[in-house]
Parts: structure tokens; sequence; C-alpha cells
């Protein structure tokens, strides 16, 4: 749960910039152009609007989703 808010709140469109969203991204490996560490982290699981998505492409689909209206919201 705490996890959950902590990364809620890491990724919340309100209170972040489009550069500090990215940044925070970089910081979870999430998307790192740079591979200087390698150290990469999966999401395994992702909860979208009270689903749990478990699947990869599901997952994928959902950040892609979210990503894409950012512009919008």
């Amino acid at each position: 749960m705490a996890e959950t808010e902590y990364f809620k709140n890491k990724f919340d469109t309100k209170i972040n910039s489009v550069k500090k969203l990215w940044s925070n991204l970089n910081t979870v490996g999430l998307c790192s152009a740079s591979r200087k560490n390698d150290k990469r982290t999966t999401v395994n699981a992702l909860n979208v609007n009270g689903s749990k998505l478990e699947d990869k492409n599901d997952i994928c689909n959902a950040f892609n989703d979210y990503f894409a209206t950012l512009g919008d919201k």
C-alpha cells in the first residue's frame, strides 16, 4: 500500500511537470535511455482504474495509453 502511494505521487501529473515525470521514470529504470548501471526494473503488475494488470502487453498498453493522453489532460 505504501509503495503504491509512493509511485502514485511520484507519477502524479497534477504535481509533476513532464520533465520531472521523465526524470522519475529514469530513476526507477523504466524508460532510461542510458544504460550506465544497467539496473532494470520490471513492472509485474499495475493497478489501472481498480483493475490489476499482470500481462506484459496489457501493462505496456496501459503505460502507452497514459502517456499518449497526457497532453489532452
